[in-house]
């Protein structure tokens, strides 16, 4: 959804700010306890929080999405890419920011005792900047966890579920504002957007099925046996993996 939203609107930003130019900033820590998720993932948004009030915060807008890897130990490394635009004047003087001066302005916002893995790229353009941000944007929106770590764990999978949930993956910041909203996408938007994707007939419905129980567990309340528990995550596993195959 987010891939489709931020292709849509590129083309009125560029045109009401043709001048400015784009990075890519990634943000670390260092892994987490699964069980430790979501306080984890708090203390990185207030630290965002924080480096976005700085001044010298270059960013006229920006797009930060959350994604969460899973250790070979079974821990959890939560992470942020964040699509920022900045003003041409970026590189010009002092305003520049090196990436040592981004660890240290992400350290001191995460109140850590150790220097964190920062990278900050600009978004050359090869033959326009648009294009370029294209090919940077399914970086950006991708999914918040990758499709092996979902399927080859089933308890992690269970425990990252209950430790995100009704945590934002994405975030809006400045001029971005007035292109895109973070308003989480309904059941019913994600069935429409997956009936452009080859699914059968069987796993279409199947999975269009999971995902209103989804809903009628959150708003009716309603609590699903263990078969039906088991049978809408095997749909949402099998599909995780027929989308990530059409993405290809």
């Amino acid at each position: 959804m987010w891939k489709s939203r931020l292709g849509e609107a590129l083309p009125a930003i560029e045109k009401d700010y043709p001048k400015a130019r784009w990075l890519y900033l990634t943000l670390t820590v260092r892994n987490c306890p699964i069980v430790e998720l979501r306080e984890t993932i708090k203390l990185m948004n207030s630290a965002w929080q924080r480096l976005t009030q700085l001044k010298v915060f270059p960013a006229l807008g920006f797009f930060k999405s959350l994604e969460v890897t899973k250790g070979d130990d079974g821990t959890a490394h939560p992470h942020f890419h964040v699509l920022m635009m900045v003003p041409n004047s970026y590189f010009q003087g002092t305003k520049y920011i090196k990436q040592d001066k981004w660890v240290q302005m992400w350290k001191k916002a995460m109140r850590l005792d150790y220097d964190p893995s920062v990278d900050i790229r600009a978004v050359k353009s090869k033959s326009s900047s648009t294009s370029n941000i294209l090919e940077i944007i399914p970086e950006i929106a991708k999914y918040s966890v990758k499709e092996e770590d979902l399927i080859s764990d089933a308890n992690w999978m269970i425990e990252y579920t209950r430790q995100i949930y009704k945590m934002r993956a994405v975030s809006l910041g400045g001029v971005l504002k007035k292109y895109l909203t973070e308003e989480d996408a309904t059941s019913e938007e994600l069935i429409l957007s997956l009936s452009d994707l080859h699914f059968d007939r069987e796993a279409f419905t199947q999975l269009a099925a999971s995902l209103r129980m989804g809903d009628f567990v959150k708003f009716a309340k309603y609590i699903p046996g263990p078969y039906e528990n088991d049978s809408n995550m095997e749909v949402v596993r099998s599909s995780i993996v027929k989308i990530n195959e059409n993405e290809k």
